[in-house]
């Protein structure tokens, strides 16, 4: 505020999670306890002497999950063993890790860098047309103890706009269980399709192109990880195993002619995660 002589700029960030007390919350939104006052100290701006950063509290872990990996790759092999699809193909996920303090200091617009999460990334490099889908799978955190709550939103790459999400609150839960079984702990994972029509599936999301996602946008799916149970941070995403996504087509489908598959393969690898305008960690 009071930051440029020709006018004044306000930023209010205000984010939530979910409310434990839904009443509680909707009558606290509509009266929300903030006020904004303006102080312009009257002195010369060159004599002020900028307040020290506070010291950050870590993130902490109590355990990576370095034991659920087993599981995750069995998920991955289960889905494509029981899929109808004559084509798959899956796309790298990277890491958003960033020093909070020093996009501050050097003035650098991060995005991602607020420590209350853990944040990855991925870009299929592919398009999205009617005969394609997406499945998305992973750890659920919430069900693991990391995190409060988790959740996966697919965005357009360039615009950042949201189409479509998915959290552990509703989608995530239970739905590994549709290609693990009888496996021990299914409950710690999550198996869920992005589809132009999920054709009454279960654990399904569907994305209408009236959303904000066309046949020819640049994909980009998102996961965080919101706050650990017990404190102020969110995970380390070092120790977190990333989501993967699984392109897919269906074989049967009527629109997968040659000429929308040659757009599909052209469209390959050629959007990576540099022409985001973040830097990113990759994570195999």
């Amino acid at each position: 505020m009071g930051l440029k002589e020709e006018n004044d700029v306000i930023n209010s960030i205000f984010r939530m999670a979910f409310f434990k007390n839904e009443t509680e919350g909707k009558t606290y939104l509509r009266d929300i306890p903030l006020s904004v006052f303006r102080l312009t100290p009257k002195i010369e701006q060159e004599s002020i002497v900028q307040l020290p950063s506070p010291i950050r509290a870590p993130r902490m872990n109590n355990t990576d999950q370095s034991h659920l990996r087993e599981g995750l790759i069995r998920l991955g092999r289960e889905i494509r063993k029981t899929t109808t699809s004559d084509h798959f193909v899956e796309s790298n996920t990277f890491m958003f890790d960033f020093d909070a303090d020093t996009c501050i200091e050097e003035k650098r617009k991060c995005f991602f860098e607020n420590a209350d999460s853990a944040y990855f990334g991925n870009v299929p490099g592919r398009l999205f047309p009617k005969s394609a889908y997406y499945i998305v799978y992973g750890i659920n955190d919430e069900m693991t103890g990391d995190a409060r709550y988790s959740s996966v939103t697919l965005y357009d790459a360039k615009t950042f706009t949201a189409a479509a999400s998915i959290t552990s609150e509703s989608k995530m839960k239970g739905s590994a269980e549709q290609f693990l079984p009888n496996y021990e702990n299914n409950d710690l994972y999550y198996a869920v399709w992005f589809r132009r029509d999920c054709q009454g599936k279960e654990f399904c999301v569907e994305v209408p192109v009236e959303n904000g996602v066309d046949y020819r946008t640049t994909l980009l799916f998102t996961s965080r990880s919101y706050m650990q149970p017990n404190s102020t941070k969110g995970p380390d995403p070092k120790l977190l195993l990333p989501f993967r996504v699984l392109y897919g087509e269906d074989r049967s489908s009527s629109l997968l002619r040659k000429k929308e598959r040659k757009k599909i393969f052209k469209h390959l690898n050629r959007t990576s995660s540099a022409e985001i305008a973040w830097p990113v960690q990759f994570v195999p």
